[in-house]
């Protein structure tokens, strides 16, 4: 005779519900569907690594905390408790801009940001940005470059299968057993102009590998 299965019960509490997307990729349109739907949603990207290694990243949050939750009464400063409060508020609504990006640049770095942003977007007009907080990535219908600034260099991370190349720059390291942020095996270090003319040919080499034209 078949023995039954025990039965098992729990309690769910749906006063505060929300809602978590989790993708290996948003564009800016889901960004926006994402704000036009209201309170506790959250967008989260997650990458995978050839090391077994799964990285999750917030992109955005918007909450609401429950009416019904009880009011905290504390002998701390209320001016400083508004405070943190909207601060708090803001960085969970917070949208990543290019601005955010460029100003951690070194003033004489920043120019060479724009020019390498001006390369890719002119590859085609098919060609995406997307930014996010650590990374700014352009894309067709995959991530072919990905961008992460610093005070004093430009690192750039490319769709390329090293093995392809006969000749590896100086300035390029092989970072696929090896989490990072950015999207790609390839990386490479951009300090001035010269290093920008090498990488030109290695981004459009990264395009074309995803089926740009």
């Amino acid at each position: 005779m078949q023995k039954s299965l025990p039965e098992f019960s729990a309690r769910v509490d749906w006063s505060v519900i929300r809602l978590i997307c989790i993708a290996p990729n948003y564009k800016k349109y889901d960004i926006h569907a994402a704000q036009m739907i209201g309170e506790n949603i959250e967008l989260w990207q997650y990458r995978f690594y050839e090391n077994g290694a799964l990285f999750f990243e917030e992109i955005y949050k918007k909450t609401l905390l429950s009416h019904s939750q009880p009011t905290v009464v504390t002998n701390k400063n209320p001016v400083m408790v508004e405070a943190g409060r909207k601060a708090a508020y803001s960085r969970a609504h917070e949208i990543y801009g290019f601005e955010q990006h460029y100003n951690r640049l070194n003033n004489d770095k920043k120019f060479l940001l724009k020019v390498i942003r001006g390369y890719i977007l002119n590859l085609d007009e098919s060609v995406e940005e997307v930014v996010r907080k650590y990374t700014i990535s352009y894309k067709i219908s995959q991530n072919f470059t990905c961008i992460e600034v610093f005070k004093n260099k430009i690192v750039l991370y490319l769709k390329i299968d090293i093995s392809s190349l006969s000749n590896l720059p100086p300035s390029c390291e092989d970072v696929s057993n090896t989490s990072h942020r950015g999207t790609g095996d390839l990386k490479m270090v951009i300090y001035n102009e010269n290093d920008f003319i090498i990488a030109k040919d290695l981004i459009k080499l990264a395009f074309l590998n995803i089926g740009g034209n």
